[in-house]
């Protein structure tokens, strides 16, 4: 499952292997460095242009994979959907709408903190294991898909981006927002 997940992920999240600025930033193989330069300067990297594929594997396992708990997710569609907004859009917003799904299911509502803990497995195995499967992965794809436009809504009011750009990113993110098990 993991392979299948982070080869789909790195289409849209970087194998290039080449240095590019984004807002002013210096991303190589989908890691921005100067956002994650203490995990990079840990491992004995300190620019952008030192990535190497090695680390971005190691990175993309220790900073995303292992954290959230992507083996724990028994259903690879929701596994990859979690792992790519995580990826994408940070951990702890891909776990608080992954939280806020589970909750449709409850009756007695988990936390909504962005920690994937024991309780928010628990409460995702049981919808998991319930006949809500297939009713969770698709709710969580359309919750995933609605912060989106939320972000390019306030891309639009800073006005630091054209239209072009946020119709691009619109078009990206709505690619991602799908199911792989097929």
């Amino acid at each position: 499952m993991k392979g299948k997940i982070t080869s789909v992920v790195n289409r849209s999240e970087g194998l290039k292997n080449r240095v590019y600025k984004k807002d002013g930033k210096t991303t190589k193989y989908g890691i921005c460095y100067e956002i994650h330069k203490r995990w990079l300067n840990n491992h004995g990297i300190f620019s952008a242009q030192e990535i190497t594929l090695e680390i971005k594997k190691l990175f993309d396992n220790e900073v995303f994979y292992t954290p959230m708990k992507i083996d724990s997710i028994k259903d690879i569609d929701l596994a990859y959907n979690v792992y790519d907004m995580g990826y994408n859009s940070g951990k702890s917003t891909a776990i608080e709408i992954l939280q806020e799904c589970i909750n449709l299911f409850l009756d007695k509502e988990i936390d909504v903190d962005g920690g994937i803990g024991k309780f928010t497995l628990e409460a995702l195995n049981s919808v998991l294991e319930s006949n809500s499967k297939k009713s969770l992965v698709l709710i969580y794809i359309k919750a995933r898909k609605a912060k989106y436009i939320d972000i390019l809504q306030e891309y639009r009011e800073s006005k630091n981006y054209t239209d072009k750009h946020l119709m691009n990113c619109l078009i990206s993110w709505n690619r991602r927002c799908r199911r792989i098990s097929q």
